[in-house]
């Protein structure tokens, strides 16, 4: 009810906003068909929000940087639609860690209820080298829209181990004239790494899309360097004649605005101070006569908008424009305007924005988007987080107890659903002045293209930095719909998934489908359905049971019974193809905090054998070469050759057949004879043994079905070639980025535990090793394994017999319980030595209908101070953030 009610008021805050426009707007001077007009864009945008409404994700990472030997801990909160309230379009969400090759190293699915869903990565189970990844989550649904509307964050992953630390710390004093690892330092302001300061990106932007003669107006410009990240500059802006029109320097991340008057005819450009000091110019956008333009005064003091709509040239026209104001999917302000006499001026109430981007745009009388302009809304209306504790000091394994609360903006309590990460600010980069949030995040960022830099800044309530974020919307495309998709909206691609389902086809050549029955039978869990076809041939199984392993037998019948002919087709997820993220490049003091988290257990590992949790200890590396997440039988790195995914990095878009080739040391075709047949079989020999290749623990052999012929002139051909092109194209599927390990087993000791696993009957009868070695005068045959480890651990595209089909889906990550100690005392059991730098996480943290919650840990062992992080939301369109910079301190 009370979700409702909100609701009811949200629209009919709206509706009456609308009205008061179109009632304002009911003149004589006003033609009836305008208003008609305005009120049929009202009335599609309506519609479309319906159809296609958008959703948006915030992931709440315990920290921003990790060692390879931590683990990822996040909570995910998804909201749909205009009040932010738990979407219900979704019940999946995917996850990637994605490198700064654009590779995908990891992909996982979480299930979602009520908007909400957690889990964590184990990055031990992963060969990670160092760098800056992207973490990527998204839903189904969320594909139909721009890819930037997918949440991303940056985190940094160090694999460094103790050994490093010498000479990191020699260079570094070598360099700074003392030691890296005293503590944190940060660098003096320079242009970012990388970047070239001659080679400066520099782009302006008029406020409503172009220069307009004689008309004064905003020009908004940001500064790139090489690297994609934001320049600090500042210059003058002259004229074709060489005179100085006006002066300006950037704000924040290199954007920044100054004020224009542009003359007809004239030709400007700028004269830009770059960061070496040298001087280089850019020419400005060229000045028109005709157009129009949108000028729009958002003071944060004042309770009004000021839209000034300014008409040049041809463009005063009694024709008519619309001006539409919408925030969140929904037109919340619509108007007619009249420029015949050159100008109009509005002055609109802000409340009846919501809180976050509103977007006004001017449309002509046919529907085109003439001028655009984003402003920000803050009505302060959001939840309200407050921490106590019993006292900021406290020793080492001290028990700590947390008291938090949540009011809205009156001081009411509120209940909701939150997320909490304690963290030691020794080993987690803690420069939260740009750090992104929730609500830069669900209002902010998620409207806006690109990569935008420090969005925590924007969160500021400082005159500075509302002027610069009126400035980042000046410089910033949007994401949402584009006026053309309003008038001519597309069906939406990509379903919303709800649940996990099965879904597919039956089709037959020689007999029809309906009636067409299919059963299932799914592995870990056990589970056995059956359903039969639609009309069409389409089927769906529901309700299927949430798992982290699991595989499914389907097998389809016609209306006879039989499976003979029966076409079985199903529909495999398949991931979307995102182009380049822009990754940052690491921070110069990023291998400092973690190369000091790497000494300190070392320094602290010389004292005890035991260090408590998965952390990073000094690493004796041996010269085997391991896969992770192998199916070798022989166990890990136990093959007679091993190619890791480091080794097959550089080969890129190598077929998998081209890489075996290339790789496997031996390897050749050629014609076997496999007893007692007389007919000779094409394949691949290594060493005289017949080759299996067994992909995730799968023999490809398994996955081909050879239907006897009659003609025995067709065997003697399938025999000599056709299994082997079958081979080849399963091979050529795959690509060297889809491939993250090789190993070859042909030795007795390590091909025998693979026949006993992989042989038929028959196979194994004529084998060297087998009963019946040397019948009929044929020596047996031997064999050789390549066990092929794929990125996506799914093994080959598996369709078996007629009316058959094996499903390997992606499982579902399950949530797992964070680990916390309890220590009964401070002195307490010291051969274990603590030194967690995620001290605390709790993804679940529910409130009372006081708003309050408890929440109680222990420190660590070490001197430090720790962060908190809590956010949330009320499930109702509230949210809530709460950062605290070493709050706490932890001392002997």
């Amino acid at each position: 009810m009370k979700q409702e009610r909100k609701r009811a008021q949200f629209f009919k805050l709206l509706l009456i906003g609308v009205l008061w426009c179109w009632g304002m707007r009911g003149s004589a001077q006003t033609k009836p068909v305008f208003l008609s007009q305005a009120k049929a864009i009202v009335t599609f945008m309506d519609t479309l929000r319906k159809k296609m409404p958008v959703e948006k994700l915030y992931l709440h990472l315990d920290k921003c940087n990790y060692t390879t030997q931590d683990t990822i801990w996040f909570k995910v909160y998804a909201l749909q639609g205009p009040y932010l309230e738990a979407s219900e379009k979704s019940g999946i969400c995917y996850v990637e860690l994605v490198n700064d090759r654009n590779q995908v190293t990891k992909r996982i699915k979480i299930p979602l209820r009520y908007g909400l869903g957690w889990a964590n990565i184990s990055l031990a189970d992963m060969d990670l080298s160092s760098g800056v990844y992207a973490f990527r989550a998204y839903t189904n649904w969320m594909r139909n829209f721009a890819e930037q509307s997918a949440y991303t964050a940056n985190i940094f992953i160090s694999n460094l181990v103790a050994g490093d630390i010498a000479v990191k710390e020699k260079n570094a004093i070598k360099k700074n004239g003392t030691s890296a690892y005293s503590g944190r330092q940060k660098s003096a302001a320079k242009i970012p790494v990388g970047s070239d300061s001659t080679d400066l990106d520099l782009q302006f932007m008029p406020e409503s899309g172009r220069l307009l003669a004689g008309i004064n107006g905003r020009v908004g410009f940001k500064a790139l360097g090489k690297n994609g990240k934001g320049v600090g500059i500042e210059g003058k802006v002259f004229d074709d004649k060489k005179r100085e029109i006006c002066s300006f320097k950037s704000i924040y991340k290199g954007i920044g605005d100054f004020e224009l008057n542009p003359e007809k005819g004239v030709v400007y450009h700028a004269a830009v101070v770059l960061p070496g000091g040298q001087v280089k110019n850019y020419p400005l956008p060229v000045v028109y006569e005709d157009g129009t333009a949108l000028k729009i005064s958002n003071e944060p003091e004042h309770t009004d908008v000021s839209v000034t709509i300014v008409a040049g040239g041809k463009a005063k026209s009694t024709e008519g424009y619309f001006l539409v104001g919408q925030a969140r999917g929904v037109v919340c302000y619509a108007v007619p305007v009249n420029l015949t006499a050159g100008t109009a001026k509005e002055t609109i109430s802000k409340k009846i924005f919501p809180t976050g981007i509103t977007r006004f745009t001017l449309l002509s009388r046919d529907g085109t988007a003439l001028n655009e302009r984003m402003i920000y809304i803050d009505h302060k209306d959001q939840l309200n987080v407050t921490v106590q504790t019993t006292g900021a000091k406290h020793y080492f394994r001290d028990s700590i107890a947390l008291n938090l609360k949540v009011t809205n903006k009156d001081n009411e309590p509120v209940q909701g659903s939150f997320s909490l990460a304690v963290t030691d600010d020794g080993q987690v980069l803690g420069d939260f002045t740009g750090k992104a949030n929730m609500m830069t995040r669900v209002f902010l960022t998620a409207d806006l293209k690109g990569e935008i830099e420090g969005p925590g800044f924007y969160a500021d309530t400082g005159l500075n930095s509302s002027r610069a974020l009126d400035n980042l919307l000046l410089t910033q495309g949007w994401t949402g719909y584009d006026w053309k998709d309003v008038f001519d909206p597309k069906p939406a691609k990509y379903p919303a998934e709800t649940e996990f389902v099965i879904t597919g086809k039956v089709s037959s050549v020689f007999s029809g489908i309906a009636a067409a029955r299919v059963n299932l039978i799914g592995q870990k869990p056990f589970v056995i359905r059956d359903t039969v076809a639609a009309s069409d041939g389409r089927f769906i199984f529901k309700n299927l049971p949430l798992s982290d392993s699991a595989s499914y037998k389907l097998q389809a019948y016609n209306k006879k019974g039989k499976g003979f002919l029966v076409n079985l087709e199903v529909d495999e997820w398949q991931p979307p193809v995102f182009g380049a993220l822009p990754i940052a490049e690491k921070e110069e003091d990023q291998d400092s905090v973690l190369l000091a988290k790497v000494k300190t257990a070392t320094e602290l590992s010389a004292k005890s054998d035991k260090i408590s949790g998965r952390l990073l200890q000094e690493v004796n590396i041996s010269a085997k070469k391991i896969v992770k997440k192998s199916y070798n039988l022989n166990g890990p790195g136990e093959a007679d050759q091993v190619m890791t995914e480091k080794d097959l990095q550089k080969e890129g878009k190598k077929s998998l057949y081209d890489l075996l080739f290339q790789y496997v040391t031996n390897l050749k075709t050629g014609s076997y004879l496999f007893p007692p047949s007389p007919v000779r079989k094409y394949g691949m020999i290594i060493n005289g043994k017949v080759v299996k290749i067994v992909m995730d623990g799968v023999d490809l052999d398994q996955t081909y079905h050879y239907y006897q012929p009659l003609d025995p002139t067709d065997a003697a051909n399938e025999g000599m070639r056709e299994r082997y092109l079958y081979l080849i194209e399963c091979l050529d599927h795959f690509k060297a980025e889809d491939i993250t390990g090789i190993e070859v087993m042909h030795s007795p000791r390590y091909n025998a535990g693979y026949n006993s696993q992989f042989l038929s009957t028959a196979e194994t009868m004529f084998s060297k090793n087998g009963v019946a070695t040397g019948i009929g005068g044929v020596s047996g045959v031997d064999y050789a394994y390549i066990e092929i480890t794929t990125r996506g651990g799914k093994g080959p595209f598996i369709k078996q017999s007629s009316g058959a089909y094996l499903l390997k889906p992606l499982v579902f990550t399950l949530p797992k319980q964070f680990y916390s100690p309890r220590y009964r005392s401070n002195a307490a059991d010291k051969s274990i030595l603590d030194i967690r730098s995620t001290i605390h996480w709790v993804p679940n943290l529910v409130t009372n209908e006081k708003g309050e919650v408890t929440v109680s840990f222990y420190a660590a062992d070490q001197a430090a101070s720790y962060t908190i992080v809590m956010e949330g939301t009320d499930m109702n369109g509230q949210l809530g953030s709460l950062t605290l910079p070493a709050y706490l301190k932890i001392g002997p």
